[in-house]
C-alpha cells in the first residue's frame, strides 16, 4: 500500500497452494518492481515462521505478524 493506504499490487494463488513457499518470490518481485528498500511485511500467524521473520528482518525491512492471545 502507498502512504494513503491504496494497494499498489496484489497476487492471487490457488487455495491449495502452500503459502510458505510463495512469499519470498512474491516479496522479491515487489521489491524489484517498485525499487524500494524499506519494506514492512504484515501477515497472520500462518506466514509467521521463524524463517520468514528472519528473512523480513534484513536491511531496512520489518515485519508485523499477528499471534493468537489464547496460546
Amino acid at each position: 500500500m502507498d502512504g494513503d493506504g491504496i494497494p499498489l499490487a496484489f497476487s492471487l494463488f490457488p487455495g491449495n497452494a502452500n503459502e510458505q513457499t510463495s512469499l519470498k518470490p512474491l516479496e522479491e518481485k515487489v521489491l524489484s518492481e517498485f525499487e524500494c528498500q524499506k519494506f514492512v511485511y504484515c501477515s497472520d500467524a500462518g506466514l509467521g515462521s521463524e524463517k520468514i521473520r528472519n528473512y523480513n528482518h534484513m536491511g531496512e525491512r520489518a515485519f508485523i505478524v499477528t499471534q493468537s492471545i489464547k496460546n
